[in-house]
């Protein structure tokens, strides 16, 4: 299972409908339902993560003007818009990596040609998606102070992508390019989900399951998967003092029965440090089930 591949119109427009799951969503959204309605796609999605038609319905829903935000009875919460199921509809900045979902994909399906949108949240190349968005655009091309304030400054920036290399002005679609710090993984291979944060006090379960579906395709019915742990201070300094944590934790679980034996060997590790996850640094510690062996090289051994 691959959850990074990037979510792509030619492939919706192919693939099947899902009749059911998009009655019950839109009858969630007539009655402003809308976490009721991302909730539903996110079970969808856990368990058919490539499904585009789920990752098509799942876009309508994330995205929202901050008017439909207001008034919406169910607003959306942080750990639904950043859950690592909806890595695959999202478009991140190439500089900074901010994120956001962009409904061109949407606006593009009836003319399926160039876009106009009036002061759009980014730009993107349209060959390889390098994509900036309107904070980064602005530090490219600073504001002018002698034209009228009602003119827009025209905003012409070249694609910096050098395995690209056309060079050519950043411009409307903006379509979905997915996350880079998404972890693909078949959340039914995994044993559990060791949480520690820096400090003496431990994160609550929902503090937790924020950093955690953000980076592993999880949602919040996944609780009992996660083992909150302390970490003490200084223990998350650096790769051989998290290393030490890790091993002891885990050893705690298996002696507790929580965990099989020899869950290090089938384990990864994944250090968030603080700004990404938000208050403090974090480290995740992934256990697969016996039957499911990590590579040599895990993609969750790094830090975010």
């Amino acid at each position: 299972m691959n959850i990074m591949r990037r979510f792509e119109l030619s492939d919706w427009e192919q693939g099947p409908r899902l009749t059911h799951l998009r009655n019950t969503v839109a009858g969630l959204l007539t009655k402003g339902r809308n976490r009721s309605a991302l909730d539903e796609v996110l079970r969808y999605l856990r368990r058919d993560p490539e499904n585009t038609d789920a990752l098509f319905v799942a876009l309508l829903v994330a995205y929202q003007s901050r008017t439909a935000r207001l008034a919406s009875g169910e607003p959306l919460t942080d750990m639904q818009r950043l859950n690592a199921l909806l890595a695959p509809i999202t478009t991140e900045c190439s500089a900074c990596r901010s994120g956001w979902f962009s409904t061109h994909a949407i606006l593009a399906m009836d003319g399926g040609g160039e876009i106009t949108v009036a002061n759009p949240i980014g730009l993107q190349c349209q060959a390889c998606r390098y994509t900036l968005c309107r904070d980064c655009l602005r530090r490219k091309q600073p504001p002018s102070y002698t034209d009228p304030v009602d003119v827009a400054d025209p905003v012409v920036v070249l694609c910096e992508n050098p395995r690209c290399g056309r060079h050519q002005p950043l411009k409307t679609p903006v379509l979905p390019t997915g996350r880079y710090n998404v972890t693909p993984i078949d959340p039914d291979s995994i044993e559990g989900v060791v949480v520690a944060r820096a400090g003496i006090i431990r994160p609550t379960t929902d503090e937790a399951l924020v950093v955690v579906t953000k980076f592993l395709p999880l949602i919040p019915e996944d609780a009992p998967l996660v083992h909150i742990r302390s970490a003490g201070l200084g223990t998350l300094g650096d790769d051989s003092a998290r290393e030490g944590l890790a091993r002891s934790l885990l050893r705690d679980l298996e002696h507790e029965g929580v965990l099989a034996p020899s869950a290090w060997s089938r384990s990864s590790r994944m250090h968030v440090l603080a700004g990404t996850a938000r208050d403090t640094d974090y480290l995740i510690t992934v256990v697969r089930k016996t039957e499911h062996r990590p590579a040599a090289t895990s993609p969750l051994e790094r830090s975010h």
